[in-house]
């Protein structure tokens, strides 16, 4: 797994803990 990869998990994760 890339960097780039984990960043969009946790963007994706930090977008859904905002909703």
């Amino acid at each position: 797994i890339g960097m780039g990869n984990v960043s969009s998990l946790i963007e994706g994760l930090e977008t859904v803990m905002k909703k």
